[in-house]
């Protein structure tokens, strides 16, 4: 999880996830997880004031995010959005495709402090829909019964 705790966003500690080997498995390290407590959107939403680990910097993504999407893709890693804004995930989700990463999940994308409205995780459906391997799974929290029934609604288009 790329909080300050393991350094923000560090392509080091995915490659040392990648090579980690345990218990008679081949792989221990599967999952990519973007921040969760010191996302900007997390700061934001809980009045945080200090300094929080940006993936995107100006509009575009920080170089060393790049690296770390190189690296998802290249070992086939899941990568998950976390506590991102709608709009950084959405803006995530697109740049990991482009990167050829085949697993990303949308972490509980309606659930506090993210907040997807039905818009934007209709958004982020399309981008499934568009490519010809649906990655990107949405865990659901609070959406209520007829959103749902709206994005089943959307799925089927």
């Amino acid at each position: 999880m790329f909080n300050w705790s393991s350094g923000g966003v560090n392509p080091a500690a995915v490659e040392a996830m990648v090579n980690m080997r345990g218990a008679g498995a081949e792989k221990v390290g599967r999952v990519v997880w973007m921040p969760s407590n010191d996302s900007r959107k997390h700061f934001e939403r809980f009045k945080i004031e200090r300094p929080p680990v940006d993936v995107f910097s100006g509009g575009k993504l920080v170089p060393a995010k790049h690296d770390v999407l190189a690296l998802c893709a290249k070992h086939d890693l899941v990568l998950q959005t976390c506590h991102l804004s709608p709009r950084e995930s959405i803006a995530l989700i697109k740049e990991a495709r482009a990167a050829k990463g085949q697993k990303i999940v949308c972490t509980h994308a309606d659930y506090d402090p993210i907040s997807m409205s039905v818009d934007d995780q209709r958004k982020r459906r399309a981008l499934e829909r568009s490519s010809s391997m649906p990655t990107s799974v949405c865990t659901l929290g609070r959406t209520p019964g007829r959103a749902i029934q709206a994005l089943a609604r959307c799925d089927r288009r």
